[in-house]
């Protein structure tokens, strides 16, 4: 990819077998639109859908146009803290120590506490669709014996989203 793309960049993660624990890369045109639009950024793995068995996570922006852009890609062997400091790190790095203002994750416990320990000064919120996910997953029952209940409970995850700073963002994270 290098000699297509003179921005192109890589990083490799290795074990302590010195196997390949991690990857994260992103494209010159990746960079040039994290410059722009990398203001808020949704950080979303998908879990051992591909040929590996990996989980793949993408770095995900919106564009001018309303349009999602990709930043950057992961692909590591397992979703742990570590695993998610150091696709932080490398992902910030790439983008030249540019944090994004705002991310978005699923409400996935080592995300989480990485976004808040690696990146200090952005906000982080859970993402609206998997807060609604969950919420119906947890109480179905809810939802269908109480007739009003989802059009509440959708009206309060989005007001409070609008109106509350800090109201679902994930309290900081100690490591031992």
């Amino acid at each position: 990819m290098q000699h297509e793309d003179a921005n192109f960049l890589l990083s490799v993660m290795t074990d302590h077998d010195n196997r390949i624990s991690g990857m994260l890369w992103c494209s010159g045109k990746n960079k040039m639109e994290y410059a722009v639009f990398g203001d808020a950024v949704t950080f979303d793995t998908t879990y051992k859908t591909n040929l590996y068995n990996m989980p793949f996570g993408l770095f995900v922006g919106v564009n001018n146009h309303f349009q999602s852009t990709v930043f950057g890609a992961v692909l590591l062997t397992t979703e742990t803290i570590d695993n998610f400091i150091w696709a932080s790190q490398t992902f910030i790095s790439f983008m030249g120590g540019k944090e994004p203002q705002t991310t978005l994750t699923d409400q996935c416990a080592s995300t989480a506490g990485d976004i808040r320990n690696i990146l200090p000064n952005t906000q982080h919120r859970w993402c609206r669709w998997h807060v609604l996910k969950n919420a119906k997953e947890n109480l179905g029952s809810v939802y269908s014996q109480f007739r009003g209940f989802k059009g509440e409970f959708h009206s309060l995850i989005t007001d409070v989203m609008d109106e509350v700073v800090g109201l679902i963002s994930t309290p900081k994270v100690q490591r031992p």
